[in-house]
């Protein structure tokens, strides 16, 4: 045999080898754990990739799925990325995959916790109060943790009140805003604590007697609603029914005395002008019962003249002009 034969031989049997064993142009690095910034993963975000570079830039555009919200974690094993590689034209033979038999992958988030929100909604509120009468404020309903897709560095809350049904409860809605632009927003529910006044008798009071300072105190508590609006104490007002001791006054069982009725209907009365540069009087007759600040018709005895006059404190009537 010639002697240039056999070492071509010899070449062309290695060249039929090497082309006949899987050339491993692919290695992929999959590791354990991993955040990244966009909710649709691809293998180039995912893991290390090296190797033959229009292969390696296929394999990197591979998709693994999605993460649909940001607290949200999807977990790939190696056959799935085989899969998908294999779906897009790379077959298993020309990839080594080392590293994590599987990698979980979390989207990056921002968290703002519940106690953010409610701290600042409180020092909203207690800022902006609705009545001054408001002495506590009682968070009766957290808001949840708000997830935030991302990581913003100008995060800043803003606060506002939204219409609430019941007069000893508020709503305060924590707005976030990423660069002046609304990304969320949650609601925290308060309840008010009032500072009321509230009038106890000290001592028994039989009905008909007046309130005073020696059987009724007033005192100052802490209600779950505001004191009726226009309150006054009861001092001169009468028990309308009998009374025992420590029983809170209230409109069903304290009234206001009633007038004295100071002219009798047919009774005579003084007609009386009293203005500046004016003064005049006149022998009448009232023609209705009248109490004092009452307007009653007054007939003039020397005119038979009938007008209409306001009854004074003293008994004399003034005519209306």
């Amino acid at each position: 045999m010639n002697k240039t034969v056999i070492p071509m031989m010899l070449t062309v049997i290695f060249i039929a080898v090497v082309c006949a064993e899987p050339q491993e142009r692919l290695k992929i690095y999959l590791p354990r754990e991993i955040t990244i910034e966009s909710g649709d993963p691809n293998l180039g975000q995912v893991a290390i990739i090296r190797g033959d570079g229009p292969l390696a830039a296929a394999a990197a555009s591979v998709t693994l799925g999605q993460i649909s919200s940001p607290h949200q974690s999807l977990v790939i094993s190696r056959t799935l990325v085989l899969s998908r590689l294999a779906c897009s034209g790379i077959p298993a033979y020309k990839v080594s995959l080392i590293g994590a038999q599987e990698t979980r992958i979390t989207r990056q988030h921002q968290r703002i916790t519940s106690s953010q929100l409610a701290e600042a909604a409180t020092a909203f509120l207690k800022a902006h109060l609705p009545d001054p009468s408001i002495c506590q404020v009682e968070i009766i309903r957290s808001a949840n943790d708000l997830i935030l897709p991302g990581q913003a560095d100008k995060v800043t809350l803003e606060c506002r009140q939204v219409a609430h049904g019941s007069r000893n409860q508020c709503k305060v809605q924590v707005a976030v805003l990423q660069d002046g632009n609304e990304i969320g927003a949650q609601d925290v529910t308060f309840q008010f604590r009032y500072q009321c006044r509230k009038a106890m008798t000290t001592t028994a009071i039989p009905k008909g007697t007046p309130m005073t300072a020696d059987n009724v105190t007033i005192k100052t508590e802490i209600s779950n609603y505001p004191e009726p609006a226009g309150w006054t104490s009861p001092y001169g007002l009468i028990a309308h029914r009998d009374l025992a001791a420590h029983t809170l006054v209230t409109e069903n069982n304290a009234k206001p005395p009633v007038p004295e009725v100071l002219l009798k209907r047919n009774q005579g009365v003084l007609i009386r002008i009293d203005r500046p540069g004016l003064m005049a009087t006149a022998n009448g007759k009232a023609l209705q019962d009248g109490k004092a600040g009452d307007c009653i018709k007054v007939q003039n005895i020397d005119s038979q003249v009938i007008v209409m006059a306001t009854v004074n404190d003293d008994g004399t009537v003034e005519p209306v002009l």
